[in-house]
Formats: structure tokens, C-alpha cells, sequence
């Protein structure tokens, strides 16, 4: 005769509301709360693993439990993470232990929170099951499946999130029939090996209590060791900041994307596309020719702010991030006694690429991060200025005891050109068409065969967005003007590149080195030192602008910034001799060097421009700037003799450039959602 089961109490609420055999695992909500817990320790130490082994930066709103939802509401024109807190959305370093365990500490707290949260709004719903719920005699009056099975879906089901992703990031954006299916079965495995171990109640007791303690054993290890408290604000980005030597100028420097130089009206452009930039030309200096060293943001941007070339600083790809050797601009400042703030729009300055080095503050979430779509149809530069003016008035009110750097990237001018009004019609006030220039990469619409008329409106929208830029330019230059601090600050307005409208075939970016996307402005205003009104026709380049800075700060550039010891007669240049007039005999002119993804290679000087075609057998574009500024009259061949000096310089540089490099870039994968978005504005294939 079987023993009678004694462990079935006679009102199914005891089971609820007072203790029963067996113990807690069999109660609904115990089982909720920390089958949920557990999963958000494992999610948390899996996390931290796969950031540490493929970026080497965490940050918390990239956690899978917050980006999936996030991303969801950023599609429907809900922004999440610009109102998260700044700390929440600052890279921690990963590949130092103490940024680790900062990470590890506060990833666990944020995954208990994101499925506590859930389970605490289920509970009323688990309850009411549980209590109507028919007694099952081997697992408790509230029934198996309410005790057990269901509570434990909740963290199943977000379980299944992260799996969903790591599944996708193997297989791509396709195969969806293959994804679903591994997933699925994945999660069937899952369920089932859970399931086991619930049939076996000594198993489950000994499992929850193992978790419940070594959990929170480790949580509070980080209370007890102040680490959760450290994560209020990051560290600086290094110990022992030395005090700012008397007399400092602050520094603002603005890089305007997608801006070429022959659209500034300064630079004899017919339209009135920057009046504030006119402006500040006037008080300041205007450099005539100013050559990027590519025409993509990512590594145009890391020479403007390492004075290294792509072909030394090595990042030519999307997946490659900054060696940690290489010291930035803002980490020379920093260690000079600045205050260091970067501001940024776009998904190629996000601090994974190494952009956030010597900043002890860098937004590339308030406005970067916008949902995949308004990234680049979006508005970005009033909420870029104000933050910026919200920044600069706690400096303010903290008694201005450092000087500021301040790096401010702005993304309005980029495609798709869709300046608001009354700058949609201000230069083609008289189009009737119907083209535009929104989804600017879909060939549906802009294209070379296109009618002329249309892309003469195409250009007027770019000019558009040109104008409204420079307006917020004009706004922030205002404020400083106001604090009394715009005669006191080395003010540098800059580009990364330029875009074509067909010059050469080509529309935007990133496809060749011709000069509509490899020249931009550079415009210095700084009364101190810098003389009124000057231009200086010598060209020179975006690599030099960071020793310009410092030498305008009267700070020496240290021997680990830009290229190696000794440097050679194309490392950066400082261009305080031109802008002063006094260039002495040393001072040879700059050749400009460029790189595409090691495919393109080019060297310019001031009268000739030869371009190289290196994938295959390598052939040569050769132009004559002076007879022929469109370049669109290939010279190879007409004097062999020049060709073959250029192209023997150009070998030479490449050569010397890739010996020079001075800290291997590092490779990492893209996270999803920044995959997305690049392959939004047409980066990725």
C-alpha cells in the first residue's frame, strides 16, 4: 500500500499565506523572484564576458534586457537613452579589472531591476492563478504549473532575448526561418533542463540556495567595497590630474560632418550659406585649402584628434577601434588641467571606436543614439548646442576652476539633407518638383541620370542644412560671448570630409578622394595670438590642427602625441609660423596624403593631385589643380617622368606610414544596434 501523502494541507491558501511542507520553492512567488534572480546573475556575467572579449567597453543601457526594449520604443519616436542617467550611459573600461568589476557590479543590479520590475507587475496575476489554480497532490495545493512552471517563464522568456541576439549575430540579417528555429530549440532545451531539475525538489532546494547566497554574497561584497558607489561617475580618465598652469585659454573645437569647403560662403561660395562662420573668418583666420586625410567620418575623425593618419593610426574599417597606445588630444589636455567635455551626433563617434579617451565627459548618447531612421533624418544641433550650454554652466558654476576643451561634433549637414524651415526653401525658394532628398542612399530618387533641375534642388537642401547649422554655431558662440569667455577660447570650426553631387559619378561620401570630399574649412579665432581677417593660402592639413591647439595654448606637444620619434617632414605640422607670417626656412610646404580603405590612395600638393587605384593591377589619376580644380582631366601619361616622382613619393609614404604605426588597431565586433544604424545611412552593405 502506497504512503498517504501527508503534505497537502486542507485549504489551498495555506500555500499562499502560511508555510508549507516542502518549502518555499513550491510557492509561486518565491519561485518568481528568484528564478528571476538567477537569471539576472547569469545574464549579467555573460554580458560582461562578451562586451570584455569583443569591445572592451560596457555600458548598461547596451545590456540585453534594456537594449531590446529601448530599441522597440526608439521605432516608434521614443527616446530612452538620451533621459537615462549620463552615468548609465558612460563606457566603462573593461579591460581593467576595476572597471570590470565596477561593470559586473551595477550590470547585476540593472538585470535584477529589469526583471524584478516585470515579475512585481505579474505577481497579482500569479497570485489569482495560484489560488484558483486546482491542488496537484506531489507539488503543493497551488498546482505544478502556477508553482513552478509558470514563474519560472518570465525569466525564461527574457532568457530568450539574448539568445535571440547571439543567434543573430552569427547568422546576419538573414536566414530568419534558420534563426527562429535555433532559437526556439534552444529555449525548448532550456525549459526542459529547468524542468528537470524542478521534478527533483532536493535538486532545485540545493540549486536556489547556492544562487540566493553566492548572489548575494557578491552584491554585497561591491556595497560593502563602495564599487556600486563608484559608478555614480565613472573615474576620470586617469589619477593625479595636475593643477592648470596660470593664463590657459579654454578650447572649443566644432567639426561640422559632411561640410566641404567650397559651400562656406567665405570660400567664395555665391550663397550665403554661414554667416557665423563668415563672422568668425573675419576676426580670426581662414585657411584656403585644408585637406582630410579620407573621405569617411571614423578615421578622419581620429586624425583631427590624434594628428595621425589613417595610414598610422590603422582604424580603415568599421570594426576596428583605436589602439590603446595612442594618445588623443583631449588626454594632452587633460593632463595639461583641463576640463575635458566631447559632444557628439553621429554613430561613427561613438566612444567603441576609441573617441572617449581623456574626456571626462562624452555624450554620444543624447543625440547619437537617436532611433535608425531620424539618425540621419533627424535635428540635431539645438539639442547639441544646449547641451553643451548646460555644460559649460555648471563649469560656470563651479567657479571656472579648470579651463575647458570642448570637442563638439554636429551632424545636421549630413544626408539626408532636411533642414526644417524656412531653410528647405531658402535657396530654391521656386521648386515645383516632387524629389527630396530623404532616404538619400535609396537610388530611387537621386541618382546621376536624374534631371538637372532636381539636383540643382538636392544641392539647395545641402546648402539648407549648411545655413541652419551655422545658425546654432552662431547661438553657442553667443552664449560664450555672453559669459565673457568667446576672446579667451582657441575657437577651431572644421569638417571631416565633404560630400559628392556627382562630380566624379558618385553621391555623398565615402567612395572616393576627389576634392569635393576631401577638402573642408578650417577657420581659427583667438585674439590673443591669431591676427584679424588673415587667410593663408599655403594648404595644410587636418592632422595639423591638433598641434596648432596646443601651440595657441602655449603647451609643448609631448613626445608620445601623434607620430613617432623623430618625426619625418609629413608628420603634423604646428601652423602658428603661417598664421603669424613667420614661417622660417625650415617650414617646407605640407603634402597632403589620403587613404580609402587601403583601395584609394592619394598625394596632393598644392598644384597637383594624384590618385591611386590600388586594388589589382595599380593605376594612376593624375590633375593639374591649377588649369583644372574639377579635376576632370586625367594628365598620367603626359609627363612620365612626374608621374613616376609622385607615384614613387606616395609608395614611399605608405611604406613609412605603415612601419610608423604605433600601436596595432584593435578589431571588435559591432554591437547590433550600432550595426543597424550604420547600415541605415548606407555604410555597411
Amino acid at each position: 500500500m502506497s504512503k498517504p501523502d501527508t503534505d497537502i494541507p486542507s485549504q489551498g491558501g495555506a500555500a499562499i499565506n502560511g508555510s508549507v511542507p516542502g518549502g518555499f520553492w513550491a510557492r509561486p512567488v518565491p519561485c518568481l523572484f528568484v528564478g528571476s534572480g538567477v537569471i539576472a546573475v547569469i545574464l549579467a556575467a555573460t554580458e560582461t564576458a562578451w562586451f570584455t572579449g569583443t569591445v572592451g567597453l560596457g555600458r548598461i543601457r547596451e545590456l540585453f534586457l534594456f537594449w531590446y526594449p529601448s530599441a522597440l520604443l526608439e521605432r516608434q519616436g521614443i527616446d530612452i537613452v538620451g533621459g537615462l542617467p549620463a552615468h548609465l550611459n558612460w563606457p566603462f573600461d573593461l579591460t581593467g579589472v576595476a572597471g570590470l568589476l565596477q561593470f559586473l557590479a551595477v550590470a547585476v543590479l540593472a538585470d535584477l531591476f529589469l526583471l524584478w520590475g516585470p515579475a512585481a507587475l505579474v505577481c497579482p496575476v500569479v497570485l489569482a492563478a495560484a489560488k484558483i489554480s486546482p491542488p496537484a497532490p506531489r507539488h503543493g495545493p497551488t498546482g505544478w504549473f502556477w508553482s513552478r512552471a509558470y514563474p519560472l517563464a518570465v525569466p525564461v522568456a527574457f532568457a530568450l532575448l539574448p539568445i535571440f541576439g547571439a543567434i543573430r549575430h552569427v547568422l546576419g540579417e538573414g536566414q530568419v526561418p534558420i534563426k527562429i528555429g535555433l532559437t526556439l530549440a534552444t529555449t525548448v532545451i532550456l525549459w526542459a533542463v529547468l524542468m528537470r531539475i524542478l521534478r527533483r525538489p532536493a535538486a532545485l532546494r540545493g540549486l536556489v540556495r547556492a544562487c540566493a547566497v553566492s548572489g548575494t554574497t557578491v552584491i554585497l561584497l561591491f556595497l560593502v567595497g563602495g564599487a556600486v558607489g563608484l559608478l555614480i561617475r565613472p573615474a576620470p580618465p586617469d589619477t593625479g590630474q595636475p593643477a592648470p598652469a596660470d593664463g590657459l585659454p579654454n578650447v572649443l573645437l566644432i567639426s561640422i560632418d559632411s561640410l566641404r569647403a567650397d559651400h562656406v560662403h567665405c570660400y567664395n561660395y555665391a550663397r550665403q550659406t554661414s554667416p557665423t562662420l563668415d563672422a568668425v573668418a573675419k576676426e580670426g583666420v581662414r585657411f584656403e585649402t585644408v585637406v582630410s586625410s579620407t573621405s569617411w567620418t571614423l578615421p578622419a575623425h581620429l586624425t583631427l584628434l590624434t594628428s595621425l593618419p589613417p595610414e598610422r593610426h590603422g582604424v580603415v574599417g568599421d570594426r576596428m577601434r583605436l589602439g590603446e597606445g595612442v594618445v588623443s588630444l583631449a588626454q594632452v589636455l587633460w593632463q595639461a588641467g583641463y576640463s575635458t567635455a566631447g559632444f557628439v551626433s553621429g554613430p561613427y563617434m561613438q566612444a567603441e571606436y576609441g573617441f572617449a579617451r581623456g574626456f571626462d565627459h562624452y555624450d554620444d548618447h543624447s543625440v547619437a543614439r537617436a532611433s535608425h531612421l531620424a539618425s540621419h533624418e533627424g535635428i540635431t544641433s539645438p539639442k547639441l548646442v544646449r547641451l553643451v550650454r548646460e555644460w559649460l554652466g555648471i563649469w560656470d558654476l563651479k567657479g571656472r576652476a579648470r579651463p575647458f576643451f570642448v570637442f563638439l561634433h554636429m551632424w545636421d549637414v549630413h544626408y539626408d539633407y532636411t533642414p526644417p524651415p524656412p531653410y528647405d526653401t531658402m535657396f530654391d525658394p521656386d521648386y515645383r518638383g516632387t524629389v527630396t532628398a530623404e532616404r538619400y542612399e535609396s537610388p530611387r530618387q537621386v541618382h546621376k541620370d536624374m534631371d538637372p533641375r532636381d539636383l540643382e534642388h538636392i544641392v539647395a537642401l545641402y546648402d539648407g542644412e549648411i545655413r541652419f547649422t551655422d545658425l546654432h554655431v552662431g547661438r553657442l558662440l553667443d552664449y560664450l560671448r555672453d559669459l565673457g569667455l568667446l576672446d579667451d577660447t582657441v575657437l577651431v570650426i572644421t569638417a571631416d570630409h565633404g560630400d559628392e553631387f556627382f562630380e566624379h559619378g558618385n553621391k555623398g561620401h565615402k567612395k572616393a578622394l576627389y576634392d569635393e570630399t576631401i577638402v573642408v574649412p578650417l577657420i581659427l579665432r583667438y585674439p590673443k595670438k591669431v591676427p584679424t581677417g588673415k587667410s593663408v593660402p599655403q594648404q595644410v592639413r587636418l592632422m595639423d590642427v591638433a598641434p596648432t591647439i596646443l601651440s595657441l595654448c602655449g603647451l609643448q606637444r609631448p613626445a608620445v602625441f601623434g607620430a613617432p620619434e623623430p618625426r619625418t617632414r609629413h608628420a603634423e605640422r604646428d601652423l602658428l609660423p603661417l598664421i603669424t607670417g613667420q614661417p622660417d626656412e625650415t617650414f617646407r610646404p605640407i603634402v597632403a596624403f589620403g587613404d580609402l580603405f587601403g583601395k584609394l590612395a592619394s598625394l596632393r600638393t598644392g598644384s597637383l593631385k594624384l590618385i591611386a587605384h590600388l586594388e589589382g593591377p595599380v593605376t594612376y589619376e593624375l590633375y593639374d589643380l591649377a588649369a583644372d580644380p574639377g579635376e576632370k582631366s586625367n594628365i598620367i601619361g603626359r609627363d612620365p617622368s612626374v608621374d613616376a616622382v609622385l607615384a614613387q613619393r606616395l609608395t614611399e609614404w605608405r611604406r613609412a606610414a605603415a612601419k610608423g604605426v604605433k600601436v596595432p588597431p584593435q578589431r571588435f565586433e559591432l554591437s547590433d544596434d550600432l550595426e543597424k544604424r550604420l547600415r541605415s545611412l548606407g555604410y555597411i552593405d
